[in-house]
């Protein structure tokens, strides 16, 4: 009897965990449908969500043929609709459509919450940011199902995101040493910076065009200085922050003539660009100045960055080939000085200060960005 006990009891306790698992796994499965959706932005977030609205409406008109249309009206009586909204304009949406978010995880600056509502054929993106507004967008349209003439999105879509580290960038250099990026056009590089702020990259590193062994490449569709200048406008529509790799190519920065050739180059670059944030000039691999003639550069040359990008700064980073301790000392003295237009170092290639080390040694209001 025990025996027989046991099995049925082991039996019972198996068909109720799959008896669980099949209606966990059965709600999951469900699907809203949104083929006849349209997408509603609260009123006065509609300038602020265009550019989020506009990605969802042609990422997944390129997969489905369908458009959706978007309107001025919450619809309350239960039809297909998508919701993209800020979180400071959230109390003009009903209790019902906020009450999953408000049981979710707080989000943070560039975080959002996407939550399926099926009983009321709803799906809302909420976000802190019109930056936080295109990840939740991206995060839509990577878990909705989309087929020819068809959209539907899973009734366990319920999540709120926040991203892990501040700096979430790529480096597109429009120059023949990539062997890619030189043949590409403006539309490419429009796509591909899209697809990269889908999946969550908030920045891009841009260079202008003296930078390679080649000047041109027979590929290049624009003049290279043309091209930066598109990236940065292409950048400025998704609102990812714009960096620009500058190393110092001249041979000598202490002669009146090279300092006015390369102040007059630093004029036409920046003035080319509708956005940038940051300047990143590495201190070697290419350029190799003594650390007190390289910060009274960089100095100089965030002088003219102002002009034109009021709120850019100026990061450095000690990328020299064979440093002495003399020449790594004096680096981290100027570093420790923090001038004004200095926004961080940066660790990268060729360093040869581990990267613990590094932060022991720099001022801890001093930030430190990766470039692998």
């Amino acid at each position: 009897m025990k025996s027989t006990f046991k099995v049925k009891s082991l039996f019972i306790l198996a068909l109720f965990s799959c008896l669980c698992f099949t209606s966990k796994n059965a709600y999951s499965q469900r699907k809203t449908e949104l083929t006849n959706a349209t997408i509603y932005t609260t009123s006065s977030n509609k300038k602020e969500l265009q550019k989020a609205v506009e990605v969802l409406q042609q990422e997944a008109q390129k997969r489905s043929n369908i458009l959706w249309k978007t309107t001025s009206r919450l619809d309350k009586k239960n039809k297909p609709q998508i919701i993209v909204a800020l979180e400071n304009d959230k109390k003009s949406l009903p209790d019902a459509i906020l009450e999953k978010t408000n049981k979710l995880e707080k989000i943070g600056d560039e975080g959002f919450y996407v939550t399926v509502y099926p009983e009321l054929n709803k799906v809302l993106v909420l976000a802190k940011t019109k930056r936080g507004a295109l990840y939740g967008v991206g995060y839509l349209l990577r878990k909705m199902e989309i087929s020819d003439n068809r959209i539907v999105a899973a009734h366990a879509i319920e999540t709120s995101s926040t991203p892990t580290y501040e700096i979430r960038g790529h480096q597109l250099g429009y120059r023949p040493k990539t062997n890619s990026y030189d043949a590409w056009s403006v539309a490419q590089f429009d796509q591909y910076i899209r697809d990269l702020a889908v999946f969550g990259a908030n920045s891009i590193e841009i260079m202008p065009p003296r930078t390679d062994d080649d000047f041109t490449s027979k590929h290049m569709q624009l003049a290279a200085i043309e091209m930066m200048a598109e990236q940065s406008r292409i950048c400025k529509e998704y609102d990812m922050d714009v960096w620009m790799w500058y190393p110092n190519m001249a041979s000598n920065y202490t002669h009146p003539d090279t300092i006015q050739k390369e102040i007059e180059e630093r004029h036409e670059v920046f003035s080319k660009l509708p956005r940038l944030d940051q300047l990143f000039v590495p201190g070697g691999d290419p350029g190799d100045l003594e650390p007190k003639i390289l910060f009274e550069w960089m100095e100089k040359e965030a002088a003219i960055l102002k002009q034109y990008h009021p709120n850019a700064k100026v990061w450095v980073s000690p990328q020299v080939f064979r440093p002495t301790t003399e020449w790594l000392d004096s680096f981290y003295s100027q570093i420790n000085k923090k001038p004004e237009w200095l926004g961080g170092v940066v660790f990268g290639p060729w360093i040869k200060t581990p990267l613990e080390d590094m932060r022991k040694i720099v001022r801890k209001d001093i930030p430190i960005r990766r470039y692998p």
